[in-house]
């Protein structure tokens, strides 16, 4: 199951980090949070020796650079890719309703399945992010 990611620091309430598969595949999610691969690389294959999890900031009432400070990208230790709170609960919107609309169509059960279990993580992701930095 998805489960936010703790921050760095005790004081960061203002933010929550979630990995970037949280927010659905790179087809639907990638105007947001970019490539699925890390930002000093050229493509997926590139570097393998400096792959690290891609973790999304949401963050909230923070200036951006504040953001950038406390979550650092760093060639083979950190990548992080930074989302304004609006933005974000925009998207979750925006994307359970596109995976959700598959129920109302002549689809094989496997592919409404599929569906069906990207809605419940986005939903989920929604969820911690409005309970970790309020509505």
């Amino acid at each position: 199951m998805i489960a936010a990611r703790p921050s760095p620091c005790s004081p960061c309430a203002n933010t929550v980090v979630l990995p970037q598969g949280d927010f659905g595949p790179p087809s639907m999610s990638g105007q947001l949070v970019g490539e699925p691969w890390n930002q000093w690389q050229a493509g997926p294959h590139d570097l393998p020796e400096y792959n690290v999890d891609i973790k999304v900031v949401i963050y909230r009432g923070l200036d951006l650079a504040e953001v950038k400070r406390r979550y650092p990208i760093v060639r083979g230790r950190s990548d992080y890719r930074y989302v304004e709170y609006t933005r974000a609960i925009e998207f979750f919107e925006k994307s359970i309703k596109e995976a959700e609309s598959y129920k109302d169509g002549d689809w094989d059960p496997s592919v409404v399945n599929a569906f069906e279990e990207l809605a419940a993580q986005l939903k989920h992701a929604r969820s911690v992010t409005i309970q970790t930095l309020g509505a």
